[in-house]
């Protein structure tokens, strides 16, 4: 019984000395400019290396001129953007997610809340 009570003062104590770390994402202001695809989200893929693995040789084809096609058929939810499977699968982890930035991110969500336009 006495080593039970030694093992919680113990347990309560390591507990007590931890320390965490929330970790906040970052917050990123865009402006209320309008996002061009073509300027400014189709080159992400290319620069992310997403490209890399869904080029031409079939399924989804992120090459530069060919990117909306495949984005947009299915992945786009522009009445709930937040809640799109392109928005999940950058917050995710998908393959080379980690290669985007909180701005590129920002900037993929904010395209779509802007009806996810071809301009």
């Amino acid at each position: 019984m006495k080593r039970i009570g030694i093992v919680l003062l113990l347990l309560v104590a390591a507990l007590w000395s931890c320390e965490w770390e929330t970790i906040v994402p970052k917050e990123v202001e865009l402006g209320d400019d309008p996002i061009s695809y073509a300027d400014q989200i189709a080159p992400i893929w290319v620069d992310a290396g997403c490209a890399g693995c869904h080029g031409s040789a079939g399924g989804l084809d992120l090459s530069l001129d060919k990117s909306y096609a495949g984005i947009t058929n299915g992945r786009v939810d522009v009445e709930n953007p937040a809640e799109s499977k392109l928005v999940k699968y950058i917050d995710a982890g998908h393959a080379t997610s980690g290669n985007l930035t909180a701005e590129q991110k920002a900037m993929i969500l904010k395209w779509i809340e802007q009806g996810a336009k071809d301009n």
